[in-house]
C-alpha cells in the first residue's frame, strides 16, 4: 500500500511543476511560420497572412512558439533561382540551422550571418548569376512576419493633401 507521505511528496511536486509550466512557455521567442515554393505563395501575401493568423476553423495558424533548440531566432529565408523564387519560409531557429544547411548553401550562410544583425531585423543576400539566398534574422517575437501600418502613420494621399493645404496656405499669407 502506498502511503500518504509519498502521495503527499508527488502532489507537490506535480503543484510545483504545474506553476512553474506557464512560466517555461510564456519565456519562449514566437515567430510566424509558413513555406512557399514560387511567388504566387500566400505566405507573401500580408493580407492572407494576417487573416491566417485570425483563423479559427481549424486551417493552420502562422504563429509558433519555439522549442529547443529552434527558440532563440525567427528567420525569413528566401532563396531564388533564375530571379523567381524558389522558396521563401518563415520560422524558428537556432541561429545557425536553416532551410539548405550543406554544400555550398551552408558556405553562403555562414556570410549572410556575418553580415546580418541578429538584434536589428536586418537582412543580407548573396548571390551569383543564377542563385540569390536572402537571411533576415531576429530575436523579438513576432518580428519576421508582416509589420502592420500603425495607427497615425501618414499615407501618401494625406501627405499630398498635407502639402496642398500647406501651399494654400501660403499663397493667403502672400495675398494679405
Amino acid at each position: 500500500m502506498v502511503s500518504y507521505g509519498i502521495i503527499r511528496a508527488f502532489t507537490e511536486i506535480y503543484v510545483v511543476l504545474c506553476l512553474f509550466r506557464p512560466f517555461e512557455q510564456a519565456s519562449s521567442l514566437k515567430c510566424y511560420f509558413c513555406a512557399g515554393t514560387n511567388s504566387k505563395s500566400p505566405c507573401l501575401d500580408a493580407g492572407y497572412f494576417l487573416d491566417g493568423i485570425k483563423d479559427t476553423d481549424g486551417k493552420p495558424q502562422m504563429l509558433k512558439n519555439c522549442t529547443t533548440p529552434f527558440d532563440s531566432t525567427c528567420i525569413i529565408e528566401e532563396y531564388r533561382a533564375g530571379g523567381n523564387i524558389a522558396s521563401h519560409i518563415r520560422d524558428c531557429s537556432d541561429g545557425s540551422t536553416f532551410a539548405y544547411p550543406s554544400g555550398e548553401n551552408g558556405t553562403v550562410y555562414k556570410k549572410l550571418l556575418a553580415e546580418a544583425s541578429l538584434a536589428r531585423n536586418q537582412t543580407a543576400c548573396i548571390f551569383n548569376s543564377i542563385v540569390q539566398v536572402c537571411l533576415t534574422t531576429c530575436k523579438t517575437d513576432y518580428c519576421n512576419g508582416p509589420i502592420p501600418i500603425a495607427a497615425g502613420t501618414y499615407t501618401p494621399p494625406s501627405i499630398l493633401i498635407l502639402f496642398i493645404g500647406l501651399f494654400i496656405s501660403q499663397k493667403m499669407v502672400c495675398m494679405l
